[in-house]
């Protein structure tokens, strides 16, 4: 067995045109025409630090097509895009679900934020929906059913839930798709209440799950998010 790795072999010649080479078993080669290949190097890992909190990020400093830091998305895709005559956002752009691997459902496309032992806070940023609906959520628990989830359709259409429960909904009057709306999920020990545009849709009460990561999520359509920001909230 092999206990080395990137060793240098004597250059080949070619000779009609062909290459002759014997391998060894269990190894791995390449071959090129190019030189100057290294193996790579790498610094010291960072300390280890809680994840900032709070936590604002409004995508200016990044370029269009780039993944922001500290977002890791766990289905679709979600990277930052200018948007026409504005600034900078967060755009889901996977038009359809591929194929799952090995069962991998998954809710929607979504990507997590924060820290696992959050637990009273709030997320709030703004969305522009051109499809489907759009969340922001916290408390994260499961994959495959996410946590706390303020859902807000293109029609107007809102639900607050817990995974799959729908702990209250409703409907906006004189909703406009065609505008950026602000979105506010708050959780306070049992307390959890849902916003938009500043305006208060619910409070409920739900012990399902006191702490976990924040996240976003939206349908498989050109959804955008920005301004998102993760504080406190005090009981």
């Amino acid at each position: 067995m092999q206990t080395k790795q990137f060793l240098r072999q004597k250059p080949l010649k070619l000779y009609q045109n062909t290459l002759e080479l014997e391998l060894e078993a269990d190894a791995i080669y390449i071959i090129t025409t190019t030189t100057g290949q290294t193996k790579g190097t790498f610094g010291s890992p960072p300390e280890n630090k809680p994840f900032p909190f709070p936590y604002t990020e409004d995508f200016s400093s990044y370029k269009p097509g780039e993944t922001p830091r500290f977002f890791s998305d766990q289905k679709g895709t979600f990277e930052t895009y200018q948007y026409p005559n504005g600034g900078m956002c967060l755009a889901q752009i996977v038009p359809a679900q591929g194929i799952l691997w090995y069962g991998n459902w998954l809710l929607k496309p979504h990507s997590l934020i924060g820290d696992v032992n959050w637990q009273d806070y709030a997320i709030e940023g703004h969305v522009l929906i051109d499809g489907g609906e759009v969340e922001l959520g916290g408390r994260y628990a499961d994959r495959n059913k996410l946590g706390l989830r303020l859902i807000l359709a293109r029609d107007g259409r809102w639900q607050l839930n817990w995974q799959y429960s729908t702990l209250a909904s409703g409907q906006i009057e004189y909703f406009n798709p065609a505008s950026w709306h602000h979105m506010r999920l708050e959780m306070k020990g049992d307390q959890i209440t849902g916003f938009v545009d500043g305006i208060k849709l619910t409070t409920v009460t739900d012990k399902s799950n006191m702490k976990g990561m924040a996240f976003i999520a939206s349908s498989y359509d050109h959804n955008l998010f920005d301004n998102i920001s993760v504080t406190p909230v005090s009981r």
